[in-house]
């Protein structure tokens, strides 16, 4: 089965993305087969939409499933495939700004698909100083308006697996105060709950260092695969996605999906297009 990524011309149009839809676009050719990215194979696009083919089954972001705290051995299987993406994406040098549940999804059998582009950029220099990403994961460099690099989304991965874990986010969320969370950020100030093994614990604390320079991962994916906590993963496995899915996974995929179908017997709205909008801007011949 197949996956379609879709772009609506005129948000597009409207929010004056032109730019940024065309360098997802071709981010995302250029990570094509990549470890946890689709094959990309095709793009098209018509009056209303620019689209991507992608030869994948997309079922629901990771977020989707994390009604509950993931076991241990869940959240390890996806940290994992965080790591090794990250791994292949900064060794293209592309800072990827986007490890959050919101934003990573999961194929139909569970695996970590990477489809959203939209923060990514690629880093000429050592750090760039443009303020964008998912508040919740935003590290402290980037809230204090340091500028930020690699280990920015080595924070992140922190900030996923504590959340994957206790259902909420180390810091806080500027969703119930704007300000707190990016207050604690800044002093790092966490707290390690008791329930947490003392690997996954040690290892959440050193990539939520506030000193990047000293952030685990500052020096490479080894680091942080080498950790402990993922003595008991097949690196190789989780970046040729044949790695087992846990159970615990499958189990909630399959009752997100049957929810899902339950949901689709109500019939959609039908929304009815303005002429004015049906109109095929020039910039879009090329994609």
């Amino acid at each position: 089965m197949k996956s379609f990524k879709r772009f609506y011309i005129k948000r597009v149009n409207d929010l004056r993305k032109e730019k940024q839809v065309f360098q997802e676009k071709d981010m995302m050719k250029t990570l094509s087969k990549s470890a946890c990215v689709p094959e990309v194979l095709c793009t098209c696009a018509d009056q209303s939409y620019l689209g991507i083919l992608l030869n994948c089954c997309l079922c629901c972001s990771l977020a989707s499933i994390l009604n509950a705290p993931l076991s241990e051995s869940s959240a390890r299987f996806y940290a994992a495939s965080v790591v090794v993406a990250l791994e292949e994406l900064h060794r293209r040098s592309i800072l990827y700004r986007g490890v959050s549940a919101d934003i990573l999804m999961l194929d139909r059998s569970g695996y970590l698909q990477i489809v959203d582009f939209r923060f990514a950029k690629k880093l000429e220099g050592e750090r760039t100083y443009t303020i964008c990403g998912i508040a919740d994961s935003l590290p402290p460099e980037i809230v204090l308006g340091r500028g930020h690099g690699f280990t920015a989304d080595w924070w992140a991965l922190g900030v996923l697996i504590y959340f994957m874990l206790q259902s909420d986010m180390p810091f806080g969320s500027w969703r119930e105060s704007e300000l707190e969370p990016f207050g604690k950020i800044a002093k790092g100030r966490l707290i390690i709950p008791s329930a947490f093994s003392v690997e996954v614990g040690d290892l959440i604390t050193k990539l939520l260092v506030v000193d990047e320079n000293t952030r685990l991962g500052a020096t490479g994916a080894d680091a942080v695969k080498e950790h402990p906590w993922f003595d008991d993963i097949d690196w190789k496995q989780i970046a040729d996605g044949t790695s087992r899915v846990p159970q615990e996974i499958s189990n909630r995929i399959d009752i997100y999906v049957e929810t899902l179908q339950q949901d689709l017997t109500v019939p959609p709205s039908i929304l009815t297009e303005d002429p004015a909008d049906m109109t095929t801007p020039e910039w879009i011949k090329d994609w």
